[in-house]
């Protein structure tokens, strides 16, 4: 039920503030988080990816925000077995 809802919330906020902006940016995080959870890990990556990047470049490096982003990624390498990159993103 709630993938539907935040892929909605990431489309408005998206067109309402553009993809470089915080607020889509945490929609599109809770996304890839949702998608971890299903085990979509593919879908899961690039949602991550992107917004581990606006955040570092709009929040910086020691943001809360960044911080919950990056813990979903590292959740998605340890689900996949790597755990080498899982442990470089939940350190």
């Amino acid at each position: 039920e709630a993938r539907p809802v935040t892929e909605e919330a990431w489309r408005i906020r998206r067109g309402r503030f553009g993809d470089d902006h915080v607020v889509p940016a945490n929609s599109e995080a809770n996304l890839g988080l949702i998608l971890v959870h299903l085990g979509e890990y593919a879908a899961a990556r690039p949602r991550l990816v992107h917004s581990i990047d606006v955040f570092e470049r709009t929040l910086g490096p020691d943001h809360v925000v960044l911080s919950y982003a990056v813990a979903g990624l590292g959740n998605l390498e340890f689900s996949l077995g790597r755990l080498a990159e899982a442990e470089r993103h939940l350190r």
